[in-house]
């Protein structure tokens, strides 16, 4: 009977100590502070409203000269401040900027710019707008896609990548030349009407008509 009393009391005693540590771990886990940090990069042309994640050629298909706009969001989806937030865009070949945030380097076509701090929950927003290259100095394709990348740094350590892509139409206008066998007919066509014509006045000057 003592053997059985202390057996349940040694499995009371060792359920108690299991359940604590379990809660004990549990409140460590919950409340342990949490950095993160989100990029999200959308498209759209300016005739447009609505952004999109990426525009395919089946969505919109831009052509030279036109604008193009990027919005940029970058939130602190952690519980504690994050400082020094970096983030760079990169501009692809064939377009070039209208307007944009932060500094513009040309050795490797970037946009960057710095947020000193975000708090948990913060939200910032940035427009970028660009301009497609001339007709001229687009690549000798029908169509083509670019891909805009963005990057965004913390001093904290959380990092994030988003993209958007969006799709170029050729449209070069070829000179229409005349066919050759056109050419020489209709060379042939006005070389008869103005013989037929001196034809007809000659005749008539024969005549005394004229």
């Amino acid at each position: 009977m003592k053997n059985k009393f202390l057996s349940i009391l040694f499995a009371t005693g060792f359920f108690l100590i299991s359940s604590r540590a379990v809660v004990a771990s549990y409140l460590y886990e919950t409340t342990e502070p949490s950095t993160q940090i989100i990029i999200d990069k959308k498209v759209r042309s300016v005739l447009h409203d609505s952004w999109s994640d990426n525009l395919s050629k089946d969505n919109t298909l831009f052509t030279a000269n036109d604008l193009v706009e990027f919005k940029i969001t970058i939130k602190n989806t952690g519980d504690q401040d994050l400082t020094n937030v970096k983030v760079v865009d990169y501009i692809p070949n064939y377009i070039n900027r209208v307007f944009n945030p932060g500094d513009y380097s040309d050795d490797n076509r970037s946009i960057k710019w710095t947020y000193e701090k975000l708090t948990p929950g913060e939200e910032k927003e940035e427009i970028i707008r660009v301009k497609i290259d001339d007709s001229d100095k687009l690549p000798n394709s029908q169509q083509f896609c670019l891909i805009n990348k963005a990057d965004v740094f913390t001093n904290e350590g959380p990092s994030d990548t988003d993209t958007s892509g969006f799709c170029i139409e050729t449209r070069i206008l070829a000179e229409k030349e005349l066919p050759q066998a056109g050419s020489n007919l209709l060379l042939t066509t006005i070389l008869a009407s103005a013989l037929a014509g001196a034809g007809i006045l000659a005749r008539k000057f024969g005549r005394g008509e004229i």
